[in-house]
C-alpha cells in the first residue's frame, strides 16, 4: 500500500516541479525530471496512470491560465513524452 500511495504522491511533486520548470524555463520536460526525481526515489510514479496525472494536472492549470500561453503554446500536452527515447518505466 505504501508503494502506491508514494506513486501518487510523486505525481502531484512532478507536476509542482513541472510548473516551476515552466516558470524558470520556458518549458517543460516530465520524462527527465521523473528520471532525475527516480535517482532518488525509485518508486515515485509507477503507472501509467500516474504519469498521465501529472500531465493532467498541469495541462489544467494551463487552460486554466495559470501559465503565461505565448511561451508555452507547443510545450505542454498530456501522454506526448518522446516515445521514441527512453520512457519512464511505467509506461
Amino acid at each position: 500500500m505504501y508503494s502506491r500511495i508514494q506513486g501518487r504522491t510523486g505525481a502531484f511533486i512532478l507536476a509542482d516541479s513541472m510548473f516551476d520548470m515552466a516558470e524558470k524555463e520556458d518549458h517543460v520536460d516530465f520524462l527527465k525530471h521523473l528520471w532525475s526525481m527516480r535517482s532518488q526515489r525509485v518508486s515515485l510514479v509507477e503507472t501509467p496512470e500516474q504519469y498521465g496525472l501529472a500531465h493532467k494536472i498541469v495541462l489544467e492549470a494551463y487552460k486554466a491560465g495559470l501559465f503565461d500561453k505565448k511561451n508555452h503554446d507547443n510545450d505542454i500536452h498530456p501522454y506526448e513524452h518522446n516515445r521514441k527515447k527512453k520512457t519512464c518505466g511505467c509506461c
